[in-house]
């Protein structure tokens, strides 16, 4: 039997997006990449969800543990912190198939240097289960 690991980012990325963000924050889009070159405008804000694990062997070939970044991607700061705040809110309390979120981390923040974009982010450590 072969053991294929959940696409952790990308269940909590289409949960996020659909039903948190769609009842919260309209308009705002859960992603899973965003171009280097982006910037968010007032209409238009990004909540990227990603895997920041390295490759590691699922435990007791039942279960991983990836790490999961969440950084919200607006022009101001108070927007930024306020969607991420949520966010984190919403994903320590909600139930995901197939996962175990573990703890949601204080949130950090930062600029791009590039873009002037406002970056406010916090980390999710989770255990998931395989797919097979």
């Amino acid at each position: 039997m072969t053991v294929i690991q959940r696409d952790t980012a990308e269940i909590l990325r289409a949960q996020l997006g659909g039903q948190y963000l769609a009842a919260v924050w309209p308009g705002v889009e859960a992603v899973l990449h965003v171009e280097d070159d982006w910037r968010a405008t007032d209409s238009s804000v990004k909540v990227l969800v990603a895997d920041d694990s390295p490759p590691t062997p699922l435990l007791h070939k039942y279960f991983a543990e990836p790490l999961l970044r969440v950084t919200v991607i607006a022009r101001g700061r108070t927007q930024a912190r306020a969607i991420a705040a949520g966010c984190a809110d919403w994903i320590a309390t909600v139930r995901l198939p197939g996962i175990r979120i573990n703890n949601v981390s204080t949130l950090a923040e930062g600029r791009g240097r590039s873009t002037g974009n406002y970056l406010v982010f916090f980390t999710v450590p989770a255990t998931v289960r395989p797919v097979s």
